[in-house]
């Protein structure tokens, strides 16, 4: 997250003090208030004849691990919109959304995010990397899950669609 020292509206120092149950940097004369609120992303599992597409992103926070196909929410779009064009920008292919996984958040020193995540299938058959990504591949669901790991945004979003779809599939694969 961004450190403010200084009001962006006055130009006063800043203070840190306890609001509505969180510690908030305020300004103690205009009333400015650094909420920290999250940038909102869309992202995605994507199948392609059953298997899970996955990406590989020159993106700073994921650089070189592989996760789910998504980006940040543009001003003026839905969730459902920017995943569909964050699909066709990273895959070139075209999205036909399914269903609703959940939400997730992911918040770090510098970043805030908040992850809305859907299913769908591709409607094309051919992938190939666009925008930030230089890799997509296809990997069955459980080994979609064991490349992202359990642990991480994605791992937990691809076993919650696995309890939404199918149960957790262990030991089947």
């Amino acid at each position: 997250m961004r450190e403010l020292k200084y009001c962006p509206h006055c130009r006063s120092k800043l203070k840190q003090r306890p609001l509505e149950g969180m510690n908030r940097i305020v300004c103690n004369r205009c009333g400015f208030i650094e909420w920290e609120n999250p940038s909102p992303v869309a992202a995605a599992i994507v199948l392609l004849r059953d298997e899970v597409v996955l990406v590989r992103t020159s993106y700073h926070l994921s650089e070189g691990t592989w996760g789910l196909p998504g980006g940040y929410v543009e001003r003026g779009e839905t969730a459902e919109q920017a995943v569909v064009r964050e699909i066709k920008e990273e895959t070139n292919t075209d999205l036909e959304l399914i269903g609703f996984v959940g939400t997730y958040s992911l918040r770090k020193k510098d970043i805030n995010l908040l992850y809305v995540v859907f299913w769908g299938r591709t409607r094309g058959e051919k992938l190939r990397p666009g925008g930030d990504v230089h890799s997509v591949d296809l990997f069955a669901p459980e080994e979609a899950l064991n490349t992202v790991g359990e642990t991480s945004l994605s791992g937990q979003a691809i076993l919650d669609w696995m309890r939404l779809t199918q149960g957790v599939r262990r030991d089947v694969q």
